[in-house]
């Protein structure tokens, strides 16, 4: 994994670079005088572009291999789900932006915008894998805890509806700081048997590796929306409109995709009741290279996977 060994195309790499050639040519995305990121041109000597290349190696060796192990292992998890066990794997899609079939050229400059948060819903029944999609629309375009709690709370009780009981909750998703990978987030999971009568963790994909259903799920509703839309079918203006069009484009689906409406005014009144929440929420050093968060008698245990061993901090409440 960290590129050390002679045997594995390293070592050959090495000295195809440096023995034949003397120079190389190559464009790499760096901020322009512009301002911009701009895709350059360089030129470089053999021994300058083989370091850089080898840095560049052992990282992306154990980025990917910490990648691949993680997809497994939550391939595994829906595998061995076991009764009142469910995996949710959530992620905010891009948000929309409403259209008409015919606008005003002003319109152009001045869209509603829409809030999706989409949810897979894993969990076994009959011995089978099971899945439900979930599409969260809120005419509020905060992205922040307060949102993710709120939607949360909906889906968690949908999810009581259609399986029943629910005794752990397997979270899956990418490390966005800001919406999922965050302290408060630890203080969720503290308190999420009180709140919601269950257990829960909660695992993070390694970076620009979290993409999955959920990013389908939210392509293809966004897209069923506009095509009506343009098709004359429909008029979408807010969040509410947008979840009644999506409602009825699903009908067809025989359950498998819910659409739920969750207001700004919901999540300023749960944002409200969380207030004391935030406040006592520990800082969790270490959390931007945890991959897994979990809750051992009150107390919050941060793993960090490396290449040799699982690497454990403790959050103390």
């Amino acid at each position: 994994m960290k590129r050390e060994c002679d045997k594995c195309g390293v070592d050959i790499l090495n000295r195809l670079i440096t023995e034949h050639m003397e120079s190389m040519e190559w464009y790499q995305w760096r901020d322009g005088e512009n301002g911009y990121l701009n895709k350059l041109c360089e030129i470089s000597s053999s021994e300058t572009v083989n370091t850089n290349l080898m840095e560049q190696l052992s990282f992306l060796s154990l980025h990917m291999y910490t990648s691949n192990k993680q997809h497994e292992a939550v391939k595994g998890l829906k595998d061995s789900l076991r009764c009142g066990e469910i995996l949710i794997h959530e992620d905010f899609s891009e948000n929309f932006h409403c259209k008409q079939a015919t606008e005003i050229q002003s319109a152009y400059y001045a869209t509603i915008g829409v809030t999706l948060f989409t949810v897979m819903i894993y969990y076994q029944k009959d011995g089978d894998l099971k899945h439900k999609c979930c599409v969260v629309v809120s005419d509020s375009l905060d992205h922040s805890k307060d949102a993710v709690f709120a939607f949360n709370k909906r889906v968690l009780d949908y999810t009581r509806e259609i399986i029943g009981e629910v005794n752990h909750v397997h979270f899956v998703s990418d490390g966005a700081a800001s919406q999922f990978k965050n302290r408060f987030t630890v203080e969720n999971l503290r308190r999420f048997k009180a709140d919601h009568g269950a257990t829960a963790d909660w695992s993070y994909f390694e970076t620009s590796h979290g993409k999955g259903a959920v990013d389908g799920v939210g392509g293809t509703i966004k897209q069923q929306v506009l095509l009506s839309v343009y098709r004359g079918q429909s008029v979408v203006n807010s969040a509410k409109t947008f979840a009644e069009t999506a409602t009825k484009l699903t009908e067809k689906s025989k359950g498998l995709m819910k659409i739920i409406l969750v207001t700004a005014a919901e999540i300023d009144e749960n944002s409200k009741l969380c207030k004391e929440r935030w406040a006592m929420a520990l800082p969790a050093p270490g959390i931007r290279k945890a991959h897994y968060i979990c809750i051992k008698d009150e107390e919050a245990c941060l793993l960090e996977f490396t290449p040799m061993k699982v690497r454990s901090k403790v959050s103390e409440k």
